[in-house]
């Protein structure tokens, strides 16, 4: 019996035809496909949060300060010094190793074929990758000057010389800083790729060590170049030495002394001088071919460098200048001096004689006289803790600072002690150290408190003028608004504006919290959508942000305080 084959629908098939089936394709519905990009999209959305929410909220703080210009001018700084430094840095890599690969190309590809041209392509693949790298990294160096290159473009004269180098003040402090990043990534990137361009040339041409002569000349010619590059970024690198040495601490002073100026400096000049000509000697057709020359050029280079240029100035130091240090350092002692009072503008000073040999007159003793009336008895670094003990009330209050002002008190000009009455969380019971207290009840400090600095009482306490809570005192000192919300303390971030009350002053019971704040919040930034305080919630690691309950639509985000 013949058996006969039939199809889907239970018809025979023709004789001849396969009687294979075929097995059935893969195929997702509309419905899944559709569901599987949804989650894509989300998935894409929470991961862009992820990334830039600290970024829309620092451009919503500074959009309330009304500084978003500010944030716009760094932003743009940091990704033009990113593009321009990673552009050129690979540029140059590439172009280098583009080269090498070029000057091999005859001679690797008349000895394999196939293998050539795979090795080819994966040393291409390579090139890309490590030019990508190249990018990246020297990108990210710029990004993180942004702020020194853009002194260095607008940074303007001081008009004061420095009497080493006669240089503008302005130098050093906007330009040199720039110059001294350029010198030291340059010098990297001709490092890394002198290496990678002598790796292509071995792998590409397999050249033994010990043959100098089988090193091709274009080869030879292109890594000496490179050798010669990196010579000459070094003599730059010694002239910025020099002007360097106005931050030397070697001597008694900081700045130039005796030995940076008459040793350490002609030795800088000596090595920019060598090094410039090693890398000129470098690129000769004789020293390259002549691996005895070439070694003579580097050697001498290296033993002034590594030898001769750290030693000698501590050998001078030590036997010339410490056995007679005044004598020797008189001269920049002098220096330092006036450049310092330059510095604190006190150059302009009038200075005259005071012998104490002039009669008296009593009238000017007189207890009425200004001057007298503010002569300081009492001292900030005393009276500090003296103020905790009578007016911090609370442990969550305490004084951080103590500084001394000036106000006219009933007409006259007086010399006063101030300090603001700061909050301190962490000085709340540990039952009490709960997320709402922390970032939503107690947000601000209470009210300052001023004495003056020549006054004591019958008990030998400063003699205050506005103290206590509410704060109590002269009418000049009168204060409005006594809560502080901003200060000197390294405070964390608070919410206001919410359902739960702010604690102010001293706080007895739940019925005693007040309205909180009030008016426009400068610097704050506001939760009043889903959106607004999922970004805040990102930033600050705190999922509270989000899901509580008690902020409202009129919310504030108080992030640097």
């Amino acid at each position: 019996m013949v058996g006969r084959v039939f199809n889907r629908q239970g018809q025979p098939k023709a004789p001849g035809t396969s009687s294979r089936a075929r097995m059935p394709r893969f195929s997702l519905s509309p419905a899944v496909r559709r569901m599987l990009i949804a989650a894509a999209v989300i998935i894409g959305i929470i991961a862009l949060a992820l990334v830039t929410a600290s970024f829309w909220i620092n451009w919503i703080w500074f959009d309330s300060m009304g500084y978003e210009s500010v944030l716009i001018r760094r932003y743009l700084a940091q990704a033009l010094s990113f593009a321009l430094v990673g552009g050129v840095a690979a540029l140059i890599f590439y172009v280098n190793l583009s080269l090498a690969l070029r000057n091999t190309r005859e001679r690797a590809g008349r000895s394999v074929g196939r293998v050539s041209r795979w090795s080819r392509s994966l040393l291409r693949g390579l090139i890309a990758l490590s030019t990508l790298l190249v990018f990246l990294f020297a990108g990210y160096r710029g990004s993180t000057s942004w702020e020194s290159i853009m002194l260095a473009l607008r940074g303007r004269s001081f008009g004061i010389q420095d009497p080493t180098f006669n240089r503008d003040v302005g130098f050093y402090i906007f330009t040199l800083p720039v110059f001294k990043e350029v010198q030291r990534g340059l010098l990297l990137l001709v490092i890394v790729t002198t290496v990678a361009v002598a790796a292509i040339y071995l792998v590409r041409l397999g050249v033994r060590f010990g043959s100098w002569g089988n090193v091709p000349w274009a080869a030879l010619r292109h890594i000496s170049g490179l050798v010669a590059a990196a010579l000459l970024v070094m003599a730059f690198g010694y002239w910025l030495r020099n002007y360097d040495l106005v931050f030397s601490q070697r001597g008694v002073v900081i700045g130039p002394g005796f030995t940076d100026v008459n040793i350490v400096r002609p030795l800088n000049w000596l090595m920019a001088l060598a090094s410039a000509a090693a890398g000129v000697l470098v690129l000769s057709g004789r020293v390259l071919r002549t691996p005895k020359y070439l070694a003579g050029v580097l050697g001498g280079w290296f033993i002034l460098a590594v030898l001769v240029t750290p030693t000698l100035p501590e050998l001078v130091q030590r036997l010339v200048v410490n056995p007679n240090e005044f004598q020797r350092e008189r001269q920049y002692i002098e220096r330092n001096i006036a450049m310092t009072q330059a510095a604190f503008g006190l150059d302009g000073v009038e200075v005259q004689e005071l012998t104490g040999q002039d009669p008296i007159d009593p009238a000017s003793l007189s207890l009425d006289q200004p001057p007298l009336r503010n002569v300081r008895i009492w001292d900030y670094r005393v009276v500090g803790p003296v103020y905790e003990q009578l007016q911090t009330f609370v442990p969550y209050y305490e004084f951080f600072d103590i500084d001394i002002d000036r106000y006219l008190i009933d007409g006259v000009p007086t010399q006063v002690l101030i300090a603001a009455r700061e909050l301190n969380v962490d000085g709340l019971p540990t039952n009490a150290q709960t997320w709402t207290n922390r970032h939503l009840a107690y947000t601000h400090g209470y009210a300052v408190v001023v004495s003056p600095v020549s006054e004591v009482n019958s008990e030998g306490w400063p003699e205050f003028l506005l103290s206590d809570i509410p704060p109590v005192g002269a009418a000049e000192l009168t204060v409005d608004r006594p809560e502080i919300y901003f200060g000197e303390a390294d405070s964390d971030w608070v919410i206001i504006r919410t359902d739960q009350g702010e604690f102010s002053g001293i706080v007895e019971s739940d019925d005693d919290a007040q309205g909180g704040f009030e008016g426009e919040a400068f610097g704050s930034v506001g939760l009043g959508n889903p959106i607004t305080r999922a970004l805040a919630a990102l930033t600050l690691g705190d999922r509270n942000v989000f899901i509580s309950s008690q902020l409202t639509g009129d919310s504030d985000l108080l992030l640097h305080r």
